[in-house]
């Protein structure tokens, strides 16, 4: 893209902030492209990879639009936006995430779009993993009949992990290659969305792709089977095969 174009549509977009936001994301920012673009002013001679770089790494650029309509589905239910904070919270490891921050401004009606796709923008890997994937709509309701996909692979079933005098502790991690091999081929019934797992998940959380969905964890039933296991949403494909027909008789 042209170096001209770039500026019109990031100055643009930050033209657009109101006067809180701009406070905000700058009191905020921990990103240098973000504080060259909140403090340019016309006499400011940038090159033209200096603009590039705005484009791929600032939160006017090229993520924009995809953050902007994250943030918009997010606000647009407080049911899920508590529930996507609580996966969040659920899932982290060592770290804290955005759901605090989130939390405190919404209680005083600071939370505007503009401000959540910023935040949406600073969140670390594993973090926009599961908000993406848990502000989007799940893939499959329950009752619905799936199998595995041919790239099944590491962390694609979550597996509990007790340990201590009374097994009181519990961590999570992706299973052993041996429960892949077993469900691989298998038909599977989702019972339903599995709740908060309530320890430490180390299983990877994986990026959302609107067609094959994402790190959102389900609790799945293996026909004829009586174990329940917890899989990821990016590994299961609707199963339209004939023991479709016979799980719903």
């Amino acid at each position: 893209m042209e170096t001209e174009k770039i500026k019109e549509i990031v100055l643009g977009r930050i033209d657009k902030l109101s006067d809180f936001e701009k406070q905000w994301i700058g009191m905020n920012n921990h990103g240098w492209y973000n504080r060259y673009l909140l403090d340019y002013v016309d006499t400011d001679d940038y090159s033209d990879d200096m603009w590039e770089s705005f484009w791929f790494h600032s939160s006017f650029g090229q993520s924009y639009l995809r953050n902007q309509s994250l943030a918009k589905k997010f606000l647009s239910c407080e049911k899920k936006m508590n529930h996507v904070m609580d996966m969040m919270e659920d899932r982290k490891t060592w770290y804290a995430t955005k759901a605090d921050t989130i939390k405190s401004l919404h209680a005083r009606d600071k939370l505007t779009q503009n401000v959540m796709a910023f935040i949406v923008s600073s969140m670390r890997k594993q973090d926009f993993n599961i908000f993406e994937s848990y502000t989007k709509d799940p893939l499959f309701d329950s009752g619905s009949i799936v199998q595995f996909r041919s790239n099944i692979g590491v962390d694609a079933v979550v597996q509990e992990s007790r340990w201590g005098s009374n097994k009181q502790h519990v961590q999570y991690y992706g299973s052993s290659k041996t429960t892949l091999r077993e469900l691989k081929g298998k038909t599977l019934m989702v019972l339903g969305e599995s709740p908060p797992l309530g320890g430490k998940c180390y299983a990877n959380a994986y990026a959302h792709k609107d067609r094959q969905g994402g790190s959102r964890l389900y609790r799945v039933l293996p026909i004829g089977d009586t174990k329940v296991y917890v899989v990821v949403e990016k590994f299961l494909k609707k199963c339209r095969t004939k023991a479709v027909k016979d799980a719903r008789k």
